[in-house]
């Protein structure tokens, strides 16, 4: 009979958090399942380790606790409590990750950190690959055909239409893909033009070109730009300028050649009218529906329950009827935010976002502040934190840096911009 004391308890948080890993980009319900197998993993753990009292607690503990927090009270004045309780099941991670990251001591060695890395790129891939394949088979049996390389006949919902995440949302994943490539990269004095790290970012950057997505882009050049710029001054070659040139000039090319992108970028991005430019941007008017909910109760908005009938009927004033229709959030984390806890918890939540940029300036980790920034960015256009896998991505990732460099000053701190392991 094995006891349970001989049984290596960190096992199952190690494997529960590479599953968690490899089907992240696929279906809610098995990151769910691997969530509750690390929580088994955590318990299992504090009731078998004669040293689990030994705890060490941050402030950066309590970042993504905050949050959750926000969440329990704005249900307390919320009249639609089963929705508030919804959002609380979606948002669990935010509670469940720091507990089982932070509140315990470390239980995987450094080299774990960059398993994980490698891991969730290879997850990346696949459900890219995944995509082109099913989008590739439905083309051929509808009878459709290319015209170049860069023209598919699809709209940037049906190329991830088998993965139960939107275009943004995936896109968030893939750019994290491409900061983990980009991270390996900086280890390297020599980089080798058939490095796999740049092969894997050339993919990942073809496949965001054809998801569509115009902030994904904007994320993704931004993320190149700081990428580039740490490069520049590790080495002060200027042949890091002349690639970042050519890589931006191909991505220039590739999105003017792709017709379904270019549309989305003249029709619903900019008007070139009377000789002005423009900015075209159909979230606009359903911001301004949402902040005069804001003005009416700014001090702690309405209720995690009742964010979404009090932007209705918003919507209903302003006569944006397709917005009524498709039930549509507020398509910005820091409104829906204001929404649901008003100011209170809009400056909470920035709090949390901007404490993340000053550790990961003060650690020197290009990973962790292009992670922050795309995040950042990314929550201009889109609720990020009222998706489930969204909410996984970035409580799940947060943790771990928070981890990996609170261990690091523990033990006098190595971390460097050259983040890379070798």
């Amino acid at each position: 009979m094995i006891k349970i004391e001989s049984l290596d308890t960190s096992v199952i948080l190690k494997y529960g958090l590479l599953m968690l890993l490899i089907l992240l980009p696929y279906h809610y319900r098995y990151a769910s399942i691997t969530i509750v197998i690390m929580s088994f993993g955590w318990l299992l753990y504090l009731f078998c380790d004669n040293e689990s009292g030994r705890t060490w607690i941050r402030i950066t503990t309590f970042l993504l606790p905050a949050i959750f927090l926000l969440y329990i009270l704005s249900a307390f004045y919320s009249s639609d409590l089963e929705k508030s309780l919804f959002l609380l099941e979606k948002s669990l991670s935010f509670i469940i990750f720091p507990v089982i990251f932070l509140s315990i001591s470390p239980y995987f060695p450094d080299k774990y950190y960059f398993v994980v890395k490698q891991i969730f790129i290879g997850s990346v891939l696949v459900a890219i690959l995944f995509c082109w394949s099913a989008t590739a088979y439905d083309m051929y049996e509808d009878g459709a055909s290319f015209k170049h390389l860069f023209h598919f006949k699809y709209s940037y919902r049906n190329l991830h239409k088998y993965l139960t995440i939107s275009g943004i949302h995936f896109a968030l994943f893939i750019i994290t893909g491409i900061i983990f490539c980009l991270d390996n990269l900086l280890s390297r004095t020599i980089i080798k033009p058939l490095n796999p790290n740049i092969l894997l970012t050339l993919v990942f950057t073809m496949f965001l070109l054809h998801l569509g997505s115009r902030m994904s882009l904007v994320i993704l050049i931004f993320v190149f730009i700081l990428f580039f710029t740490i490069k520049f001054y590790q080495t002060k070659s200027i042949k890091i300028i002349i690639v970042f040139i050519m890589l931006l000039t191909i991505i220039v090319i590739s999105a003017v050649n792709m017709p379904y992108l270019k549309i989305r970028i003249l029709e619903y991005g900019l008007s070139f009218d009377d000789k002005k430019i423009t900015l075209i941007e159909k979230r606009i008017p359903r911001w301004n529906a949402a902040l005069d909910v804001i003005r009416e109760n700014w001090i702690i908005g309405v209720g995690s329950g009742d964010t979404q009938e009090e932007l209705l009927k918003a919507y209903d004033t302003y006569s944006l009827e397709d917005a009524k229709a498709g039930k549509l959030n507020a398509h910005n984390q820091y409104i829906q935010m204001a929404l649901m806890s008003g100011v209170v918890g809009l400056l909470i939540f920035v709090l949390v976002l901007g404490w993340q940029v000053y550790l990961s300036i003060k650690y020197k980790s290009f990973t962790w502040l292009a992670f922050i920034l795309c995040v950042i960015m990314a929550s201009m256009t889109e609720s990020l934190l009222h998706r489930q896998k969204s909410i996984i991505l970035f409580s799940l990732f947060t943790c771990m840096f928070i981890k990996f460099y609170e261990r690091e000053k523990r033990s006098g701190g190595f971390g460097v911009w050259i983040r890379g392991s070798q």
